[in-house]
């Protein structure tokens, strides 16, 4: 009985998890259709790439942006902005708040350039009213193994589509950005001084879901094993206030999932010169880690916790999220 119950606790958290992505590119409609105003409005482009840096401090992203712009410029896309995809797809409070920040600047385009296997894929679909992708959009897809060839099948698109062209002051080349204001009020490199009197959310992000499994939450719920304090799972798309005032909970867990320099952009680290040996990187290279850190739901306030805290996997970064809890409580005791 009791496996059951955890079965059926599993698959409806995972409908939640499916509900609540941002940017998922599989959840598009890739039936050939072109954004209406693809020519005559701004368009902003994800760029996302698995290849290693060839040398420290590269970033491979910027390089395949360099190379597509041209094709975008001259077929007469606006592409105003370039972004890493990690950093866009970085963690709930990232997606959601570019997608703001893009509404606000009138982009009515996302250009997902990706370089895969070998091949380049470019995706193309309109910009979500609520959500940055909109599950079910029409979009248009095309791959190759040479960006001429992808392109040169946009433009045979755009021809049969009889798009307006109105965008005649684009920029010669492309222009990066990392970051935005996410929904940070105050950050405190510590750890809620009631956290022990109230309940902590932890949503069921897509992160933590095992598939095939009679428990797909199996792991997370072992590791949150050691969280000293009251928690629960939650619903990862239910809003702050329905969280507090219908369920209980006054803090929700929350996590970035980029490269460690994006991170420390997103909640405003500062350079290593500037604060304490514990809370400086670890890591200096491009390598994508998760970072966990707790939001107060009224405040908005957020806390990083005491050090830097970091890992390549959700699962070490959210133990030693943990742990440094832990000893931060050790200490507040004696």
């Amino acid at each position: 009985m009791r496996r059951t119950f955890y079965f059926l606790l599993g698959c409806i958290l995972l409908s939640f998890v499916v509900q609540a992505q941002q940017l998922d590119l599989q959840r598009l409609q890739f039936n050939g259709t072109l954004p209406e105003g693809l020519l005559n409005t701004r368009s902003v482009v994800l760029v996302r790439t698995s290849e290693a840096p060839a040398k420290e401090g590269a970033e491979p992203w910027k390089e395949l942006a360099r190379q597509a712009h041209p094709f975008l410029r001259d077929l007469g896309v606006d592409a105003v902005a370039y972004y890493d995809w990690r950093n866009v797809n970085a963690g709930p409070d990232a997606t959601i708040a570019f997608g703001e920040a893009f509404r606000q600047r009138a982009i009515k385009n996302v250009v997902v350039v990706e370089k895969k296997d070998g091949n380049v894929v470019l995706s193309i679909a309109p910009i979500g009213e609520e959500v940055l992708l909109k599950a079910g959009s029409p979009a248009w897809q095309q791959s190759g193994a040479e960006m001429e060839t992808v392109f040169a099948s946009l433009k045979r698109d755009i021809s049969k589509a009889s798009l307006e062209l109105g965008n005649f002051l684009i920029i010669d080349l492309p222009e990066f950005f990392y970051t935005t204001d996410i929904q940070l009020n105050k950050r405190f490199f510590s750890y809620g001084l009631d956290l022990n009197l109230d309940k902590l959310a932890v949503p069921a992000y897509d992160i933590f879901v095992e598939e095939n499994q009679a428990d797909s939450l199996a792991d997370l719920k072992r590791i949150m094993q050691n969280y000293p304090y009251a928690w629960g799972i939650t619903n990862p798309s239910a809003e702050g206030k329905d969280l507090r005032l219908k369920e209980g909970y006054q803090y929700e867990l929350l996590y970035l999932h980029t490269s460690a320099a994006n991170i420390r952009r997103f909640l405003n680290y500062g350079a290593d010169n500037e604060i304490p040996l514990e809370l400086q990187a670890d890591t200096k290279d491009d390598q994508s880690v998760y970072k966990f850190y707790i939001r107060h739901i009224y405040t908005g306030d957020v806390y990083a916790g005491t050090h830097w805290d970091a890992a390549p996997s959700w699962e070490e970064a959210l133990k030693q999220h943990i742990e440094y809890l832990r000893k931060a409580q050790a200490a507040n005791i004696k």
